[in-house]
């Protein structure tokens, strides 16, 4: 296994030096805002039901699904979710489409609005992408449900896309660069940069989700049985 780099090279802006998050690993958890409910004293918001629920392969870095984009991946999740409801729930019936994605780069725009013209949605179907990082997909599930909470859309589609194998490298001095010749500039792998890298603290996620873990008291035991949960989850689905 390859060593996690600690700091990576990168030019910095006086906002991201300046950043006022000192002192990360010295804050106290507040669990006195989880699971609270939401006060509805009024009982006016609607009932939110899953109907269907789908998944492509999981597949490995540079495996059998190298050759395909997020974008075609999305595009089969949300084709698979409508045909699985046999034919109640028609393309033209959504009212909208919400998909995440954690690196667009090299995707071109609006990752998620191609996924959903890819999938034969109609054109007036709008959609829109999320990016949250890690909880981009489940964020999407949260922006599906408030819709329809508030009375807002009828029927969405929520998930997420990512193809890390077609990540691409960058040249981000290049802009302004050498005129003839390739310069002696940074060649960024969008995949860690854009995906898997601390953006004010300079150093990889990994490192941040050890630290994570101890500020909150998470042992080994109690992840791997969280991330044993997830995964039945998802063969269920």
């Amino acid at each position: 296994m390859s060593k996690v780099p600690q700091s990576l090279d990168r030019k910095k802006s006086d906002i991201y030096k300046n950043a006022p998050i000192a002192g990360f690993g010295k804050r106290k958890p507040d669990f006195t805002t989880l699971g609270r409910k939401i006060k509805n004293p009024h009982k006016k918001f609607r009932e939110v039901v899953c109907v269907e629920a789908c998944r492509t392969p999981y597949g490995r870095s540079g495996g059998a699904l190298k050759d395909f984009s997020a974008m075609e991946l999305g595009a089969l999740a949300i084709k698979e979710v409508l045909r699985r409801t046999q034919g109640k729930v028609k393309p033209a019936d959504l009212d909208y489409i919400f998909m995440g994605q954690v690196v667009p780069a090299g995707c071109g725009q609006i990752p998620g609005r191609q996924a959903t013209i890819l999938a034969g949605v109609p054109e007036s179907v709008p959609s829109i992408t999320v990016n949250k990082v890690c909880s981009s997909g489940i964020k999407t599930i949260d922006l599906a449900f408030q819709m329809i909470l508030l009375g807002r859309a009828d029927i969405c589609i929520a998930g997420g896309q990512e193809s890390m194998s077609n990540c691409p490298f960058v040249l981000p001095d290049m802009r302004w660069g050498a005129r003839m010749g390739l310069p002696n500039g940074r060649v960024v792998d969008a995949m860690v940069y854009d995906g898997l890298w601390d953006a004010f603290y300079n150093r990889h996620m990994a490192i941040h989700g050890s630290e994570v873990a101890d500020e909150f008291g998470f042992t080994r035991e109690e992840q791997d049985e969280w991330a044993l949960n997830s995964q039945m989850n998802a063969v269920r689905a």
